[in-house]
């Protein structure tokens, strides 16, 4: 701030609205990017932004929520993320993927639930049937009211390697 007369500090407005319009230039450009980049990413761009003398340090929460109302039609998610208001059920879907594998399945009730806790301005989400050909495209299927993994009669198996996760199925006569 810069000092006045009587010894209290003063905002530059157009340098703070300056600061503002360009932390929500990177919010719309963050929101926009797929997949969604990380909460770190959102966080290293937005703090690589120059702010006027005086101003800040914010938190990370705090950084993320100003550059998410400074750009107007970007959201942030649970997780730090930036995603623009209305985002599609399809990516809205695919970026929750991790949430929605669950061993013992879940109703419809359950999938809505989840993404909108990680995406609560997410666009409306589908019901039964047009949610099934979006899930089967994440490895889901619907199957005795919920939507799960295929048994494929045999045991689920994660490999780990290369730093990447990937899914099989092993049949007993692959054992």
């Amino acid at each position: 701030p810069q000092e006045t007369e009587d010894g209290s500090g003063s905002w530059n407005a157009d340098r703070l609205t300056e600061a503002a319009a360009a932390l929500g230039e990177a919010a719309e450009a963050l929101a926009h990017r797929l997949p969604l980049p990380s909460s770190e990413q959102v966080l290293r761009e937005l703090r690589d932004v120059p702010l006027p003398e005086g101003v800040g340090p914010f938190s990370d929460a705090r950084l993320v929520r100003l550059a998410s109302a400074a750009a107007g039609a970007v959201a942030v998610s649970t997780r730090l993320e930036l995603y623009p208001v209305g985002m599609d059920a399809p990516s809205a879907l695919r970026e929750s993927r991790a949430v929605l594998l669950d061993r013992t399945g879940l109703d419809v009730a359950q999938v809505h639930a989840r993404v909108r806790a990680r995406f609560p301005e997410v666009a409306p989400l589908p019901g039964r049937p047009e949610l099934d050909p979006l899930l089967e495209g994440l490895g889901l299927v619907w199957r005795d009211g919920r939507y799960a993994l295929p048994t494929r009669g045999g045991l689920l198996t994660t490999m780990v390697s290369s730093g990447l996760r990937s899914t099989t199925f092993a049949t007993p006569d692959d054992r």
